[in-house]
């Protein structure tokens, strides 16, 4: 007599087997996208601030970011409201600090440096900025995005990266 169907125990086996390699392959399709994820939140972040600057840049008829109100906002300390307001004419701002420690995102052991101003852009992400011109480098600022903003965890190089704000608007990674 020929069989014309699975037994009990068959489908109980290749049911056991699809389990096995759905619990082995879903958690790293998870940890995939969650990097893609957060790689694309990072590029569009990089984006939409080298855009700001570089439009700043233009309509200020300006060489570089030295010669923007952007920069004399930065180098006289001036408030971070009055930071925002100039920004923020280019860049979707939700709210700016000042005198934000990096050290307190990155868990580095790291004095609090005066000077850093903290913006948190509309998506959520912080955008950090710290005067630090280096002129034969074409260096303007060290900078810092932070792509999930107060969400924890907030590990450098993870969704903490941080950048050389270069004089012409652009940011490269800093490699350090």
């Amino acid at each position: 007599m020929k069989k014309l169907g699975f037994t009990l125990m068959e489908i109980l086996m290749a049911l056991a087997i699809v389990g096995v390699v759905a619990a082995l392959t879903i958690p790293s399709f998870v940890a995939n996208s969650q990097t893609q994820a957060r790689e694309a939140t990072f590029a569009a972040t990089v984006s939409d601030v080298e855009n700001a600057l570089t439009t700043m840049i233009v309509i200020e008829e300006a060489n570089d970011l030295m010669e923007t109100r952007f920069y004399d906002s930065l180098n006289t300390s001036a408030p971070a409201d009055d930071t925002a307001d100039i920004l923020g004419n280019h860049l979707k701002l939700a709210d700016a600090t000042e005198t934000l420690s990096v050290s307190d995102y990155t868990g580095e052991k790291r004095p609090p440096a005066e000077g850093n101003y903290q913006f948190t852009l509309k998506t959520g992400a912080f955008f950090i900025v710290k005067l630090a011109v280096d002129e034969d480098n074409e260096k303007f600022a060290d900078a810092w995005i932070d792509v999930n903003g107060q969400d924890l965890p907030n590990n450098m190089n993870i969704d903490i990266r941080k950048y050389n704000l270069m004089l012409d608007g652009s940011l490269e990674l800093d490699e350090n």
